[in-house]
């Protein structure tokens, strides 16, 4: 029974890290190929001061937003199951796992 539980939690450990990883390779791919409509970095096409048409824009501009908005739940989904990890040789889960959530702690 203790073999398989740890087993499950090895192979969901692995994919909850194997997709945090790819949606945030993804969200920053989109994010870094989204061209800018306005600001120092636009290169045509761009929009002056009051912005008035920029209302337009806001659809394509923030489409890398949607698989951000994913990375937050995955990473405190990762944290948690490296919390909850099984032992390490030598005794030294308790420090290992502690260490992985430490910067969680409010200071």
């Amino acid at each position: 029974m203790e073999h398989s539980v740890t087993r499950r939690q090895d192979r969901f450990g692995f994919w909850i890290s194997t997709l945090t990883a790819v949606t945030t390779a993804i969200t920053f791919v989109m994010a870094v190929l989204t061209p800018p409509k306005a600001g120092p970095f636009c290169t045509d096409d761009c929009l002056a001061y009051p912005y008035t048409d920029f209302a337009a824009y806001i659809p394509r501009d923030f489409v890398w937003m949607y698989p951000a908005l994913l990375v937050a739940p995955l990473l405190v989904t990762l944290l948690a199951t490296m919390h909850s990890g099984r032992r390490l040789p030598g005794g030294r889960s308790r420090a290992v796992r502690w260490r992985s959530v430490s910067w969680l702690r409010p200071r």
